[in-house]
């Protein structure tokens, strides 16, 4: 079986704010939608207990979004 999920800039920025806040980990806007998706298929799946997230970049790459996000807006 194959999930799909997606993640508007709402949903990226809350992501990326989730992990920096939870983690204390900066991520990049494409690895934060992965991790919204992850998030959204444990919510579907729970009883899996193992994922794996890879990053896929650098937020140094992405000075707008992480402005964004360490502004808090």
């Amino acid at each position: 079986e194959i999930l799909t999920a997606s993640a508007n800039e709402e949903e990226t920025l809350a992501a990326m704010r989730r992990e920096l806040v939870e983690n204390s980990y900066l991520v990049d806007p494409h690895s934060a939608v992965g991790l919204h998706a992850l998030h959204h298929v444990q919510s579907l799946l729970p009883q899996l207990a193992s994922f794996v997230c890879l990053a896929t970049a650098h937020p140094a790459k992405f000075a707008d979004a992480v402005e964004k996000i360490e502004g808090g807006t």
